[in-house]
């Protein structure tokens, strides 16, 4: 979820809220259905977690949930087919993930 108002609200409430910089860490918290807390993952904020840490906590919460649910398919870059011919991209310059993902369009000739 985004904190975005009233400005840092649940940030503050998990305890993650960088008060004198003005936004928080990145920070996972899973919880379940019964609203217990299941996993709390903190990192700087120009560090992203590795995603499949955080789908293996989903799928031990409910494994039933991960066999209905199956994984995509490998994306092969030469069946992507792009309107317009190129990529918008919403991110930031610092965001690790995004660093990769213009690496990868940089690679694969995708403007």
């Amino acid at each position: 979820m985004s904190d975005f108002w009233p400005h840092g609200r649940v940030a503050k409430l998990y305890g993650v809220f960088r008060e004198p910089d003005g936004y928080s860490e990145r920070a996972i918290f899973v919880i379940d259905k019964r609203g217990y807390i299941r996993y709390i993952d903190i990192h700087d904020i120009d560090h992203q977690p590795d995603n499949d840490v955080v789908l293996e906590v989903l799928r031990r919460i409910d494994p039933e949930a991960a066999l209905r649910s199956p994984a995509p398919p490998p994306i092969n870059p030469d069946e992507i087919r792009l309107p317009h011919g190129g990529v918008v991209m919403y991110c930031t310059r610092w965001c690790p993930g995004c660093r990769r993902a213009r690496a990868w369009f940089q690679a694969n000739n995708i403007e």
